[in-house]
């Protein structure tokens, strides 16, 4: 208890830096967007983590947190995004009478209790329509049907419950909060707060060799399947904070990059609009994640093409490519660190013996028991075939049918935001939204290439999904004025 209460010092320490940086760099008028909410929030959660004695506590106040913290849909909308980034997944094994039944994770508690919140929260001034979420959906029927294949019906039922829980929940929660323009404001501000903060707390646990989130699956009794293990690359600690793994962690942080850059209006004019972006940056590389780094740039290409068109692409690859060679070039005078190398091996090593798998069963897939045991000869030393490329496991699982299924869910968003990106760039604030919509899931399209599937991430993109495709101009007014009439969270709301 006195280590998790020392971390717990360091970690607030980092988080107050953090705002005060992004907070100090808003303009004035701009700070009652959210207020000092979301450190209260973080800083609230943070505390609970480390310093409660057992899990059961910890579970019952991510229950009851979004139900008694929040009055208002834009309140609902902050602690929901926050504690589905900015906290571990620690699991625990449901069980009943001695029958196992699935894997239970805080968030997925956390997000029935943020379900409750949904519809006891005061909704925003003005709320748009709701649409249907095709791409939740098919994601959702597509990691079922990976679970349940060739089981018995009452495997049916838990899978589909702790898949709905997992995903379907908290992302639809998150969507209805996304429904009017002040929600979709909150939402930029708050990633982009939160980044700074994440940002802060992972470079300061790069340099100082210390993961402050370590050890809690030991001191709760849970398994660990694999997190919160320390990794080194090039004599650097890779970071992760609270997000478990630092391939996950950079995942999350170009997110918090893109809104960042989506709403940089709202700071004060000249450096400081590029500051916040910066630290954040600093953030993305401290978990050395190169597929991290290739979606930040991503980033900035496709926010460049979709709020400026060729012209704003042109200058972003105008930027860009210098950086990028003189990166190569010194790479190439050093050689690559032996830990990338083999890594590079590895994922070339998957994806040729992933295709021909795929060939014996081209159209449905496989089961993925099976697939594990035919590749077991890229077995790592952690144990697992670690399937590094979301789409070579969706291709093996599901064949080409559910290749082409979970493409569709990456591209549906992008194609919506393009078919409906002169209207939507005519009002600033709605424009902002889309251009970072837009660019999460162009980066992310590219950053799974070099990943499996980032549960928390996804959930995010998959309420972006969803609003994206109810998203129209608003007849309101423009992002600056909007932030100025936008109620204020000063104070944290009592029952």
């Amino acid at each position: 208890m006195l280590l998790a209460a020392k971390n717990l010092v360091y970690l607030q320490a980092m988080l107050l830096i953090g705002w005060s940086i992004f907070y100090y760099s808003l303009q004035s008028s701009k700070r009652s967007v959210v207020g000092h909410f979301p450190v209260l929030v973080l800083s609230a959660m943070s505390a609970v983590l480390l310093l409660s004695p057992v899990y059961s506590i910890t579970s019952a106040v991510f229950f009851l947190f979004p139900i008694v913290a929040c009055r208002t849909r834009k309140q609902l909308l902050i602690v929901m995004t926050i504690g589905m980034l900015a906290t571990p997944a620690l699991q625990t094994q449901v069980q009943a009478g001695g029958l196992w039944l699935f894997t239970w994770s805080l968030q997925s508690t956390f997000g029935l209790g943020g379900l409750i919140a949904l519809f006891t929260t005061r909704k925003d001034p003005v709320t748009g329509r709701s649409g249907m979420n095709l791409a939740l959906l098919l994601f959702l029927t597509l990691v079922i049907a990976i679970a349940t294949r060739e089981t018995a019906v009452s495997n049916w039922t838990r899978q589909t419950v702790m898949l709905v829980c997992t995903y379907g929940v908290p992302a639809f929660v998150i969507a209805n909060c996304l429904r009017s323009e002040v929600g979709r404001q909150t939402l930029l501000v708050t990633l982009a707060g939160l980044g700074c903060m994440l940002a802060v707390e992972l470079v300061y646990e790069a340099r100082a060799h210390w993961p402050l989130y370590a050890g809690l699956a030991d001191r709760y009794g849970l398994v660990r399947g694999g997190v919160f293990i320390v990794k080194f690359r090039g004599g650097a600690m890779r970071a992760y904070g609270p997000m478990d793994e630092a391939t996950n962690a950079g995942f999350t942080l170009v997110i918090l990059f893109a809104a960042a850059l989506a709403c940089n209006t709202l700071f004060k004019k000249g450096g400081f609009r590029y500051l916040i972006p910066a630290i954040i940056l600093l953030g993305v590389a401290a978990p050395q994640s190169r597929g991290a780094l290739i979606g930040a740039g991503v980033v900035i290409l496709a926010q460049a093409f979709y709020r400026y068109g060729a012209a704003g692409l042109g200058k972003a690859v105008a930027i860009l490519a210098p950086i990028a060679a003189v990166y190569y070039a010194r790479r190439s005078a050093t050689g690559p660190l032996t830990d990338a190398e083999s890594t590079s091996d590895y994922r070339s090593q998957l994806f040729t013996r992933g295709m021909q798998e795929f060939w014996h069963h081209p159209i449905a897939g496989e089961t993925m028991a099976r697939v594990y045991a035919q590749m077991d000869d890229l077995r790592q030393g952690e144990g697992i075939v670690d399937f590094v490329n979301t789409y070579l496991y969706f291709a093996l699982a599901t064949g080409i049918i559910g290749f082409i299924a979970f493409c569709f869910v990456l591209l549906l968003p992008i194609g919506q935001l393009l078919t409906k990106r002169r209207n939507l760039l005519a009002d600033p604030a709605t424009g902002a939204f889309a251009g970072f919509a837009f660019a999460t899931f162009v980066a992310g399209s590219v950053m799974l290439i070099f990943t499996s599937i980032q549960q928390h991430p996804m959930i995010l993109m998959l309420a972006l999904a969803g609003a994206v495709s109810a998203i129209q101009r608003p007849r309101s007014v423009s992002l600056g004025r909007q932030a100025t009439r936008a109620p204020a969270i000063q104070a944290w709301p009592v029952l």
